[in-house]
């Protein structure tokens, strides 16, 4: 019997739907039908979501692109600063040198002045030893 109950199920379809209904395939089917329902919310809020994510996402890229904007504008601002502290240092460079040139001029003139003093002192004191000299030898005559 078991096998013939087999050989019906293959040969003849509204036997086996019959079977099917008698098995619950109804309920089976209610409960697919739950699932997809389900599969569909699912699907659903997941498209929610992902345009959740998608506007956050495009918060977000426009957050960054103005965070790039000023950084740009502050790149520039500091590259405008770095520039005008490089021409004051140069500047400052170049009164340093012509300050330097000031003071070794001053210096050899005032060397030149000294030795222009020295002379003129040492012919002082050779004229005065040559004074004294004189004195000496008129003074030793009359002792």
């Amino acid at each position: 019997m078991k096998e013939e109950f087999l050989e019906l199920l293959e040969r003849d379809k509204e036997f086996r739907y019959a079977v099917a209904g008698k098995l619950g395939l109804e309920e089976i089917l209610r409960r697919l039908d739950r699932h997809e329902e389900h599969l569909t919310k699912l699907r659903e809020d997941m498209v929610v979501g992902f345009r959740r994510h998608d506007e956050i996402s495009a918060k977000l890229e426009a957050q960054l692109v103005k965070l790039r904007e000023d950084m740009v504008e502050g790149f520039k601002r500091y590259d405008e600063i770095l520039a005008r502290h490089e021409a004051e240092l140069v500047k400052l460079r170049e009164d340093l040198v012509a300050g330097f040139r000031r003071h070794d001029e001053e210096i050899a003139r005032l060397r030149a002045d000294m030795m222009e003093g020295f002379n003129l002192l040492r012919r002082h004191l050779e004229a005065l030893g040559a004074r004294w000299s004189i004195l000496a030898e008129e003074a030793f005559r009359e002792g």
